[in-house]
């Protein structure tokens, strides 16, 4: 019998074809990510910068330096040595360039918001001595902006020693922390003077419902600065005599300028005095124990 020696030949099923891959889509995918990030940056770190969130300017103080100086971000339980290199964060506001000597206190200050009312706020930058007590309480008021700005507060009745190492923080007072007072009778008047302010403070049963402006200047050697403020309060003299249970003046006398004016917190508000409206002037009720606080806070002598 002949043998079949027939070859086996392989039968094609079908290709394989090798599957192609995506690395140039996910390089450039990912390359545009990167881009896109890069380019957010400013406007995340801006946008976390305004959120006040703790956690957030504790990051934000590893990175961002003053001078070389590391920003330190205070917290209502921490204080540290005040100095013209120390700079504080708290709360969207900084203070930088602090100086405590005689009986003045200067800071720089700012906030990290476009502007901010301190106005509406009760914050204040507190001085303690070497050994933790708390000697002064400086009111931090009006409006600042996000360009820095210098101020000055000078206290006639403090004395600051130059060896002395202060210590400070910043600190928002509640309405239960302020000292209590007290008067003779329900009827009573609170005299708070600087240099060139005097305001009287009538209050009944604690609540305030009168001021007293006066303000002078005596001094003529700088006269743009005279000619300045004796504009401004012409102007105030005339739009607060026209309200009702207020007089208001305006004169130069021999000695300089006088200006003065009665304020009847029931009968006008701050809105009335329109662009000379005094925050010292405060509104109708305010308790007694907060305008001798914020006064004497201002660097004024109460009595």
């Amino acid at each position: 019998m002949e043998e079949n020696k027939g070859s086996v030949e392989p039968i094609v099923l079908g290709k394989l074809k090798k599957q192609k891959t995506s690395k140039p889509a996910f390089v450039i995918i990912s390359l545009a990510i990167l881009i896109g990030v890069c380019l957010g940056l400013p406007a995340i770190n801006d946008y976390l910068k305004k959120s006040g969130l703790p956690f957030v300017d504790y990051i934000n103080s590893f990175f961002n330096k003053v001078d070389g100086e590391d920003k330190i971000i205070i917290t209502k339980e921490s204080i540290i040595t005040l100095t013209e290199k120390a700079v504080i964060n708290y709360d969207m506001i900084e203070l930088s360039e602090i100086s405590v000597k005689g009986d003045t206190v200067s800071f720089t200050i700012k906030t990290r918001m476009n502007n901010l009312n301190l106005d509406d706020d009760t914050m204040y930058l507190e001085i303690y001595n070497s050994t933790k007590t708390l000697v002064r309480r400086v009111k931090l008021m009006g409006i600042i902006t996000s360009a820095p700005e210098k101020r000055t507060v000078v206290f006639a009745d403090a004395k600051f020693n130059a060896p002395t190492n202060y210590l400070g923080r910043m600190y928002r007072m509640t309405d239960e922390e302020y000292d209590k007072v007290s008067f003779g009778s329900p009827v009573a008047n609170l005299t708070c003077s600087n240099a060139n302010h005097t305001y009287t403070f009538t209050f009944n049963s604690l609540a305030l419902k009168m001021v007293n402006h006066r303000y002078t200047l005596l001094d003529t050697s700088n006269m743009e600065l005279y000619l300045e403020k004796l504009s401004y309060y012409n102007g105030a003299s005339k739009v607060i005599e026209k309200l009702p249970g207020c007089t208001a003046s305006a004169a130069e006398t021999a000695q300089g300028l006088e200006y003065k004016a009665k304020i009847d917190l029931a009968k006008v508000t701050k809105e009335d005095l329109k662009d000379y409206a005094d925050y010292n002037y405060y509104v109708l009720d305010k308790p007694a124990k907060i305008v001798k606080y914020e006064m004497k806070a201002q660097g004024y002598v109460c009595k």
